[in-house]
């Protein structure tokens, strides 16, 4: 779902099309996702099965999103999130002590 200029209601419609289920992949890159559609993904009990999120190259996402995402009991699983990290927050912080390698600028 790369570069095609979803917004959040994609988002919404993608969680509440596939409900119960969760792909294990998620790759959202360069779209128009914000803090609204991270909080979307974050609250969604079936992103339990998510193993790999990426949403990085959506400006309108900041660093409450990015929070958002790494602080959801729902996306405990996951082996690899590419998500805006803002210099000088404690998001990254919070990143590094999470996820052991960088997420190889996706």
């Amino acid at each position: 779902l790369d570069s095609n200029g979803i917004g959040t209601p994609a988002v919404r419609e993608l969680v509440r099309g596939f409900g119960d289920f969760c792909p294990p992949i998620l790759w959202m890159t360069y779209n128009r996702l914000d803090d609204r559609a991270a909080e979307l993904l974050a609250n969604w009990p079936a992103a339990k099965a998510l193993r790999v999120l990426h949403l990085k190259h959506n400006s309108a996402m900041t660093a409450a999103g990015s929070r958002a995402l790494l602080e959801s009991e729902h996306l405990k699983n996951l082996d690899s999130l590419g998500v805006p990290l803002p210099e000088g927050d404690d998001v990254v912080r919070v990143y590094g002590e999470r996820f052991r390698k960088p997420d190889a600028g996706y």
